[in-house]
């Protein structure tokens, strides 16, 4: 089965419900050990904690699980991904660019319910998991 990076709203999602279709399918990867992050997710979800409580819990679900290093080839397609959808007309955050060039570098599948990545995949090869955005 091949890894999927869960993008930062999937994750908060899950933590503060834990209820829905898109957390009962993160738990579904975490059991059959198909989740991957990177950089921008860990320090998107530790710039929300609240407490030290939540930065331990966090601690805890994200050390075991596989980390897509950030390459110099990555940081500049981030870059020419935003440059490609800002003559698009879309302006998308930098986080978002970063996260979808980090998944297609490593050739993995996005999960996200963020509509961002679903304007990205009309211009770049980002393949989103069926079930994204619409979870």
């Amino acid at each position: 089965m091949n890894p999927v990076l869960i993008d930062t709203a999937v994750w908060i999602q899950y933590l503060r419900k834990g209820d829905d279709a898109a957390s009962e399918k993160l738990v579904e990867l975490l059991k059959n050990e198909q989740v991957c992050t990177n950089g921008i997710v860990i320090a998107e979800l530790f710039s929300g904690a609240k407490n030290e409580k939540d930065k331990k819990l966090l601690n805890n679900i994200l050390r075991p699980i596989p980390y897509l290093t950030t390459t110099r080839v990555i940081w500049r397609q981030s870059g020419e991904f935003k440059f490609l959808l800002l003559t698009k007309g879309h302006s998308i955050p930098l986080p978002d660019a970063i996260i979808a060039a980090t998944a297609v570098h490593y050739g993995v599948e996005l999960f996200s319910m963020d509509i961002h990545f679903s304007i990205i995949a009309k211009y770049i090869p980002l393949k989103l998991m069926p079930c994204a955005i619409d979870c």
